[in-house]
């Protein structure tokens, strides 16, 4: 009978081993991927700070700088439904 222990740190170490042999373009094309599966709400500041850190990457292609700049911008629109649903909380009338 084999014991499956899961330890998420061995995967993590392993992502950052992997993605330390990679190029910076292959970096910022396994970021724009992951970036790809975060939810557009709830993680703006990480999405923020990704996003700006692809685009400083010289020679992505301009496809997928087209990708990150659409995931941005739908990152940025759900925080502003998100801001102008909480100000319209605080301006209703009781």
């Amino acid at each position: 009978c084999l014991v499956n222990v899961f330890n998420p740190r061995i995967l993590d170490a392993s992502i950052r081993d992997v993605t330390g042999c990679l190029s910076d373009v292959q970096k910022a094309d396994v970021l724009l991927h992951a970036l790809q599966h975060l939810p557009s709400e709830g993680f703006r500041i990480v999405m923020e700070n990704a996003i700006q850190s692809f685009l400083q990457v010289s020679g992505v292609p301009p496809a997928d700088v087209a990708r990150a700049l659409l995931l941005r911008a739908k990152t940025r629109l759900a925080a502003g439904y998100r801001t102008s649903a909480q100000q319209g909380q605080l301006h209703a009338c009781p």
